[in-house]
């Protein structure tokens, strides 16, 4: 995928879902939080991050962590080809993109349509869907996006190396701006000698 695709959040975004596959199987997220769709990008991995948080991406000068959602789903893992792409989404101060096998369409699903996650079981990954509808002849587990990417990539936040190392000039968003306790944080007393032992009076 090789061109970018903005959303543009209408009145009416309450009943639009964005669908996309992932296992050949077709997901649906409501497209409140969707910014939009950019083709696969160059991946900065995270030492120690896990397996489905692959890394940042830079995104004209943000820096955004992105997750595999096969992976997340506890699905196997595949190459990323051509329809690979990644849908960009934001809640509120934290942008974060995650990883899809293609997209299919803009579609409107009535809340009625839905049937609640609790009177199916949809295995692997379940704990993200809210529901299931069926939309022209085609089954969509609708997913809880906040769910899926409500774990951040841990070592961003409080990572030992700056962010600024993978792109310099970059912009670094709120949830990556945290930066870890700088040893000068203790007591002024300790700092230029933290291994010497009190004095003790003759």
């Amino acid at each position: 995928m090789d061109n970018e695709i903005k959303l543009s959040v209408s009145e009416d975004a309450e009943n639009k879902y964005l669908t996309f596959y992932c296992d050949n199987q077709l997901f649906g997220v409501s497209i409140d939080h969707i910014v939009q769709i950019v083709g696969m990008q160059k991946i900065s991995p995270i030492p120690e991050a896990p397996e489905y948080e692959k890394g940042v991406i830079n995104l004209r000068g943000s820096i955004i962590p992105v997750i595999d959602t096969r992976l997340r789903l506890r699905k196997k893992e595949k190459e990323y080809d051509e329809r690979t792409c990644i849908i960009i989404s934001t809640i509120g101060e934290s942008t974060t993109g995650f990883i899809v096998d293609g997209v299919d369409e803009v579609v409107s699903i009535e809340e009625e349509s839905i049937t609640p996650h609790q009177n199916m079981q949809t295995g692997d990954g379940n704990e993200y869907i809210t529901g299931i509808a069926n939309i022209s002849d085609k089954i969509v587990l609708i997913m809880d996006i906040e769910k899926l990417i409500a774990k951040k990539i841990p070592v961003i936040e409080g990572h030992p190396f700056p962010l600024k190392a993978f792109y310099p000039g970059a912009k670094v968003s709120a949830p990556l701006a945290k930066a870890p306790a700088h040893p000068k944080s203790r007591p002024k007393k300790w700092r230029k000698f933290p291994n010497r032992k009190p004095s003790v009076p003759a």
